[in-house]
């Protein structure tokens, strides 16, 4: 049975990607994605666009992402949370299965 768990995203990366490491070893780049999508005015004009802005991690694979880089990744959201002194922090990400850099 396919998951249900299942995301694909096209857009470009905001910041530079971040490189670490696993306590096993493994590397793990870290991006932020941004989606532009134009916002609907009256009679159907078009203006200036919202941005959604994800972060998508990447393990196993050693490779650095560049600002403005149009990317397509394919991969699961996962939310994981930790305790950091008397506060919990929540962070939802897309863990990525697959990706590939678009040239234009």
């Amino acid at each position: 049975m396919a998951s249900t768990n299942y995301i694909r995203l096209r857009g470009r990366v905001s910041r530079n990607s971040e490189m670490r490491y696993t306590p096993d070893g493994k590397e793990c780049v870290t991006f932020q994605i941004e989606i532009e999508e134009p916002k609907a005015e009256m009679y159907g004009n078009f203006s200036s666009t919202r941005k959604w802005s994800y972060t998508a991690v990447l393990i196993g694979i050693e490779i650095e992402f560049a600002e403005n880089e149009l990317v397509d990744i394919i991969g699961k959201i996962y939310t994981r949370s930790w305790k950091k002194g008397n506060d919990w922090t929540q962070r939802t990400e897309i863990l990525v299965e697959t990706y590939e850099i678009i040239y234009e």
